[in-house]
């Protein structure tokens, strides 16, 4: 690195003078001689350092222990700039809850961190399931004010208080539980990711905070206490910020993506050397840093104009080039280790840059240059930084030159234009390497003060880069660099598929193949994947002529490209796929196979067969009450060949269906289509009385009230109404006549429109004497319209005297249009005097389209005096239709006096239609006396030849008993039943036998059944009362005997007294429990258990002798004692 400074030659040649100017360009340093000697050898060593050889720092030195934990009582503080996976001294170790619990403090940086991210415990994250509950991390970012760690302060016995602040210092509290499992290797070293100092300031805004600014970096460093420790005024702050504004620059990758230009990231060791340190870190932006007028400059790795020309009247003295290195010296190629975050943090190789032209200048030999970057992580940040190491090199023409004091102007690192006519050097750039004063003899023998130089030729393309190029050509005239470009691959293609795992799961996959052109330095491919206008790409290496991208968003359409890589890094154009889209797995697995269902006591168990697929899931299971798939649901997802369905009554019966699922949610197909079906084991009668009357067709008709009653009530009612409106019609007629009349009256009436023709007749004969009255009346009409045609006649004959009245009505309608014809007649004829009325009524009802065809008759009997009332009441009708026909009849008789009712009522219905048939009889006879009614109804029935019934029911007040005899089909076939509803079931023998061998009552309010003689072949019996029981051989699965007086009982040879206990006692407590038990000296069964947490259980049981009496027994006594946790202890005696 260039320096200003002066050399005792120069003091003894400007005497007291010089010495005082130079000690100003050096005046101000707080590092005094240390400062000086320092900034010298940094500077005077850049010359050195772009001519020669580096120093190789050895790997130890760039890993900086950085991810291992240590433990060592005396540990030099380190800081953390940028990103880094860093470990650190232990500085705290307790155990705790009998050495389960290990509480370690890591301490990390010695200066404020951004963040801590995740933790890793031997290169596994936190996350990791197998950590689950056994550990607990805390961090502190180091803060000026952070307290102590409340959680360690509280578990630690006192041994980390309040006052154990770290203040200042970031660190971690790791509080892990022991797990064999877990923590195989004792204890693990432990990491985690952080993001570094957050107190970089920034002179373009004087803000402070995060930052990975390589610029930024540096400066801290050089202000930080623990780096140099420089004041703000030797910081030339112009030149960190154009510095910082290199950094920031973005730079393309070859995934499309950018990245800044200089970044630093890791971890500083302030135990080593400041010098080492900055040369270190100077690696990160390929720059330079200059102590120059008492301040320190820096200059990144960019092209800097040129600020001023060196004319050739500035020259005072002939000039010396070196227009080569030494053998020795010299290199042609590049590579070196750079920090990866890809390979955990560890130090990797970045690809090497190397040029052939060089090589071949140093007679084909290829001489590499270690160059180690500790605080890059960017592979890509490494080559560009590499590739400047090698062009640097490429320029080694050298000059030194002697100027006038105009030289002063200028300053080490700068980059002037050097113009000589003798050389060919018009505007030539160089940077200026030194910078020293110096003084020499003039013409006239006075000594002269002049300036030295030292530059070397440089040029912008130095520092150029592009993202898809590792190599550029040199513009300088002796340079060359043409690179060993590999061939890219012929084709690409891109097959989408999906990858099982090796747990069964199905991920999508994308199946990248691709030829290759022969090229034997091709040592691997590089891979490269994005989703369809996305910027970045994801990237992957590949040493085969495949590769499988997994996982991808599946129905996502993805761009894959491929190139070469020489084993030198070299890389190659890219060969483009066309675009894919990715499809998830879409096979649905297998049906299972071999589905079983056995009943057991309110359960069904299940059992298949699993389909071979590997990346089967779950099995569903699906129920119905039916064997019909369509009713069924599903009730369960399961793993594994077996499933139990519980919570079902006594002699259900169940029908199942199972499919499978497999982990990309993929459903099949089920077993059958047929369901398999169980039936659970009968547990009491009543599951049998359930099962029968649910699958009855009997039993809810014979529940139900007959319904006969009202009807005929509605029908009775119906018609009374329709014979009291035609009494009350004819009686008006009579009430409108109030003087002597005798007169005959006829009107025609005619009418003609241009939509309807209409004509009527009316002929009205009235005769009247005082209370006497007599009149015929007939009205006739027809009328002819654009819809339709329609005729009327209405006939009517009335007499009346004092309080009799008789009358006669006929009503005919006929009525015809495009799509019906309709007739209908009505004939009244009622009698009445006072309150006794007689009336006869018919109607008549005929209509026929093009659909269908109807007719019916009503015919009304009715007689009444006062509230007494006879009457009879028929109804027929007939329809016919394309697609059916219907028949109905019902006669209903019914009389009644003062509330006492008696009917009889009968309704017969047939049906036909081109899917099924219908005869149909009911019969009621019903009586009623005040509150009471009793009812009997006959049903008979039979439909589409298939099924058939006979139901009789007798219903008093509400009380139904009855008989039915049915047949009908099922899904096993045809069923039959005959079902009896009632209080009492008496089976006899015919005749005037007295001899009833089955009967059912109740007696005590208990519903019994009585055999005078059975024989069963197999019984099921929940409570049995047995006078007299003869069993020569008996299983019994389940036996609970109250009490029992057994003369001589054994079990497998051995007595139940054997197996006795005697007084048994129990405690419990925590870090201890203990219990009081009274004996008779014999022998005491002692069972103890210890819970220390969730997972770790200890038990002991033990045989202890106590004496007689009342003893305390205790965990000591079970062999539990030193350990801690939830006791629990049982002491029983035993009896033998």
């Amino acid at each position: 690195m260039p320096v200003v400074a002066a050399g005792a030659a120069v003091a003894a040649a400007v005497g007291t003078a010089s010495a005082a100017v130079a000690g100003t360009l050096i005046a101000g340093s707080i590092l005094t001689t240390f400062a000086v000697n320092f900034g010298a050898s940094m500077v005077l060593g850049l010359a050195s350092q772009a001519l020669s050889p580096k120093a190789k720092a050895p790997t130890a030195t760039l890993r900086e222990d950085r991810t291992l934990m240590i433990r060592q009582p005396v540990v030099a503080r380190r800081l953390i700039v940028g990103r880094a996976r860093v470990s650190g001294p232990l500085v705290f170790i307790h155990s705790s809850g009998n050495n389960d619990y290990l509480h370690l403090v890591i301490a990390l940086a010695s200066n404020r961190l951004r963040s801590i991210g995740t933790v890793y415990f031997d290169d596994v994250p936190e996350t990791d399931a197998r950590f689950v509950g056994l550990v607990r991390v805390n961090r502190h970012l180091g803060t000026a004010d952070q307290a102590a760690d409340a959680d360690l302060t509280a578990e630690s016995d006192g041994k980390w208080t309040a006052e154990h602040r770290l203040r200042g210092i970031a660190y971690l509290y790791v509080r892990l539980k022991w797990s064999d499992q877990a923590w195989p290797g004792g204890l693990p070293s432990i990491s985690c990711d952080v993001e570094g100092a957050d107190e970089l300031t920034d002179p373009r805004t004087g803000g402070t905070g995060y930052s990975r600014n390589a610029a930024l970096a540096i400066r801290w460093y050089l202000r930080h206490p623990l780096g140099l420790g420089v004041g703000a005024d030797e910081i030339d702050d112009s030149f960190f910020a154009a510095a910082a504004n290199v950094s920031d620059e973005g730079v393309s990758r070859a995934d499309g993506s950018t990245e800044p230009r200089y970044t630093v990231d890791g971890l500083i060791d302030t135990a080593r050397p400041p010098q080492q340190i900055l040369q270190e870190l100077l690696t990160a932006c390929g720059g330079r840093l200059v102590y120059a007028g008492g301040k320190w400059r820096l200059l990144a790795g960019a092209w800097q104009s040129p600020g001023w020309t060196l004319a050739e009247g500035d020259i005072t003295g002939p000039i010396r080039i070196a227009t080569r290195v030494s053998r020795r010296e010299a290199f042609n190629g590049v590579k070196g280790v750079y920090v990866s975050p890809d390979n955990h943090w560890q130090p990797s190789d970045y690809p090497a840059v190397a040029s052939d032209a060089a090589m071949a200048e140093m007679g084909g030999e290829r001489v590499w240059r270690d160059h180690p970057l500790p605080y890059t992580i960017s592979s890509s940040a490494a080559q560009r930084l590499a590739k400047i190491e090698l062009l640097r090199a490429r320029q080694p023409l050298t000059v030194a030159v002697p100027a006038t004091l105009a030289a002063m102007r200028c300053q080490a690192g700068d980059v002037i234009r050097v113009s000589n006519t003798r050389m060919g050097w018009a505007a030539k750039p160089f940077e200026v390497v030194e910078w020293t004063l110096a003084a020499r003899a003039g013409a006239d023998g006075v000594p002269v003060i002049g300036v030295d130089l030292m530059l070397r030729e440089t040029d912008a393309s130095v520092f150029d880069w592009l993202a898809d190029e590792e190599w550029t050509v040199d513009p300088a005239p002796n340079s060359s660099l043409p690179g060993l470009v590999p061939t890219a691959p012929l084709s690409v293609t891109v097959t989408p598929s999906a990858k099982i795992q090796p747990d069964g799961t199905s991920v999508p996959a994308l199946e990248v193949a691709w030829t290759v052109a022969a090229d034997a330095f091709v040592g691997e491919w590089e891979v490269q994947w994005r989703p369809a206008g996305a910027a970045a790409w994801s990237s992957a290496r590949a040493s085969d002529h495949r590769h499988v991208v997994a996982p991808v968003d599946p129905g996502v359409n993805y761009q894959v490209r491929v190139r070469a890589v020489s084993s030198l890094g070299m890389r190659s154009a890219w060969a483009y796929a066309s675009p894919a889209d990715a499809a998830g797995d879409s096979e649905p697995p297998g049906p299972p196979t071999g589905l079983t269902a056995i009943g057991g006591i309110r359960c069904i168990a299940l059992t298949w067969r699993l389909p071979p697929d590997r990346d089967l899931d779950l099995i569903e299971v699906w129920e119905s009450a039916t064997p019909r798939l369509e009713d069924a649901a599903p009730i369960a997802t399961v793993r594994g060949t077996d499933f139990v369905r519980h919570g079902l009554g006594g002699l259900v019966t169940r029908y199942y269906w199972v499919r499978a699922i497999d982990r990309s949610g993929n459903v099949g197909d089920f077993n059958s289509n047929l369901g398999t079906g169980g039936t659970t084991v009968q547990l009491s009668h009543q599951d049998m009385v359930e099962r029968l009357i649910a699958e009855s067709h009997l039993v809810p008709q014979l529940a139900e009230k007959i319904q006969g009653v009202e009807k005929v009530a509605e029908v009775m009612a119906q018609a009374a109404v329709r014979i009291q409106a035609g009494y009350d019609r004819i009686k008006q007629e009579v009430g409108r006549r109030e003087s002597d009349v005798a007169e005959v009256t006829t009107r025609i009436t005619q009418e003609v429109t241009d939509r309807q023709a209409l004509a009527e007749q009316v002929t009205d004969v009235v005769a009247q004497y005082d209370a006497s009255f007599a009149r015929v009346t007939e009205s006739l009409t027809a009328l002819s319209a654009a819809d339709g045609a329609t005729a009327t006649r209405i006939d009517g004959i009335v007499t009346s005297y004092d309080t009799s009245l008789a009358g006669i009505q006929a009503t005919l309608t006929a009525h015809g249009d495009a799509l019906t014809a309709q007739a209908s007649r009505t004939d009244t004829i009622v009698a009445g005097y006072d309150r006794t009325l007689a009336a006869y009524e018919q109607r008549i009802t005929a209509s026929a389209s093009g659909l269908e065809a109807l007719t019916g008759t009503v015919t009304t009997l009715a007689a009444t005096v006062g509230g007494n009332t006879a009457a009879i009441v028929s109804e027929r009708d007939a329809r016919t239709s394309a697609v059916a026909a219907l028949t109905t009849a019902l006669d209903t008789v019914s009389a009644k006096v003062s509330g006492v009712t008696a009917s009889l009522s009968e309704e017969i219905t047939t049906r036909a239609t081109k899917d099924d048939a219908l005869s149909q009889t009911v019969t009621t006879l019903n009586t009623t006396v005040g509150q009471h009614t009793a009812s009997i109804q006959t049903q008979a029935g039979t439909l589409n030849g298939l099924s058939a019934q006979y139901v009789v029911k007798v219903d008093v007040n509400g009380w139904v008993s009855g008989f039915g005899l049915a047949s009908f089909p099922t899904t096993q076939g045809i069923v039959s039943e005959f079902v009896v509803k009632a209080d009492r079931f008496i089976v006899g023998q015919p005749g005037v036998s007295a001899d009833y061998p089955f009967v059912i009552g109740t007696v005590g309010g208990v519903s019994r059944i009585s055999m005078s003689s059975a024989f069963i072949q197999d019984a099921s019996i929940d409570t049995a009362q047995i006078r007299r029981a003869a069993i020569k051989n008996a299983q019994i699965d389940n036996l609970a005997v109250k009490d029992a007086n057994i003369d001589n009982l054994t079990i497998k040879g051995r007595s139940i007294e054997d197996l006795a206990a005697g007084n048994m006692a129990w405690g419990s407590g925590s870090g201890g429990a203990s219990c009081a038990i009274t004996t008779t000296g014999k022998p005491v069964a002692l069972i103890c258990s210890v819970h220390q947490d969730a997972v770790n259980v200890y038990a002991s049981v033990r045989v202890v002798q106590p004496p007689e009496g009342t003893s305390i027994l205790s965990n000591a006594h079970a062999g539990l004692a030193g350990r801690s946790g939830t006791f629990f202890i049982v002491a029983i005696e035993l009896r033998k």
